[in-house]
């Protein structure tokens, strides 16, 4: 999948007309929505920086696109933080 280089904020992408989610750029990163990232699920940023601590959820999802490494954020009892997953 190839995301518009230069986006704006507000910017929405989709792959096909038919692909179900949704991608907005927040101004900083690619957020997911629709789809497989509907009403009951987190959502998932593709960036080459982890989302700030202050936009993030516990169950939320971070793909570094620079890398590929995908990571979840979790509450482990004493902070929220990002954890690398694949």
């Amino acid at each position: 999948m190839t995301f518009p280089s230069n986006p704006t904020t507000g910017q929405t992408f989709k792959p096909t007309p038919t692909f179900p989610v949704t991608y907005t750029w927040t101004g900083y990163s690619w957020k997911a929505s629709g789809g497989a990232v509907g009403r009951n699920s987190r959502g998932m940023v593709l960036s080459d920086t982890p989302p700030a601590k202050a936009d993030s959820t516990p169950g939320d999802f971070w793909i570094e696109r620079s890398t590929g490494h995908f990571y979840a954020f979790i509450d482990d009892g004493n902070d929220c933080h990002w954890v690398q997953i694949s």
